[in-house]
């Protein structure tokens, strides 16, 4: 555990030392707090009734884009805080119409046992932005794949964003599950930095009886 994390803040170091030092570095960035009735990972239940907390930041050092995400969920029910961390790079090719990333995405769900991944991904900046991502676990043979599509609509009253994915996860060296995810997001600004949102999901897995349903509500102040 101590190898992830001290990797982790390695990489963490890295980049904000390249940010600091470039020139036209450009920072943007969120942060979001959510409560959600279920917390679901990779098709697997984390927690019920969780308040999350979330901070992102992505800047741009010449052609090449850099991100760290941070999220921290408390069940309101009982049990430890879960969290989890991502850093990388992305950089677009064709014109900007296919977007690459690659990094490190470190996550603690149960308490005393903590996970370090790497992946890499690419997006087609085209309708519905097919997304497709690919990520190993640094000490043990597991393996995840993730495909998914989005659109964004606005409906006057709000901003609609519909999503679905799939994704076939190594839950040990001998079981993997496939899962699935529905998705839709609506959002509406309530200033110029603050927007208010709700979520609604539907959400399954081979290896569970039956399929979960769950939304959530919060806001994200933008900077």
């Amino acid at each position: 555990m101590k190898t992830k994390l001290a990797s982790l803040l390695t990489v963490l170091l890295g980049l904000s030392i390249n940010a600091a030092s470039a020139e036209e570095a450009n920072l943007q960035g969120d942060v979001g707090l959510e409560y959600t009735s279920q917390n679901y990972f990779r098709g697997q239940s984390v927690s019920e009734e969780a308040l999350q907390a979330s901070i992102g930041a992505d800047f741009n050092v010449g052609s090449l884009g850099a991100f760290v995400d941070f999220l921290t969920s408390q069940s309101l029910e009982a049990g430890e805080d879960k969290f989890d961390t991502s850093v990388g790079v992305q950089t677009s090719f064709l014109d900007d119409a296919l977007s690459v990333s690659v990094g490190l995405l470190h996550y603690e769900y149960t308490a005393g046992d903590a996970e370090l991944e790497g992946f890499v991904g690419a997006t087609y900046n085209t309708i519905l932005s097919p997304t497709m991502r690919f990520y190993r676990n640094t000490d043990e043979s597991l393996s995840t794949y993730e495909a998914a599509v989005s659109h964004g609509f606005d409906v006057g009253v709000a901003d609609l964003t519909l999503g679905a994915g799939i994704g076939v996860t190594d839950l040990t060296t001998a079981v993997d599950s496939d899962y699935y995810e529905l998705s839709a997001l609506a959002s509406r600004p309530i200033s110029d930095s603050v927007d208010a949102f709700a979520t609604f999901r539907y959400n399954d897995a081979d290896n569970r009886s039956k399929y979960d349903t769950f939304g959530g509500i919060g806001f994200r102040v933008q900077f």
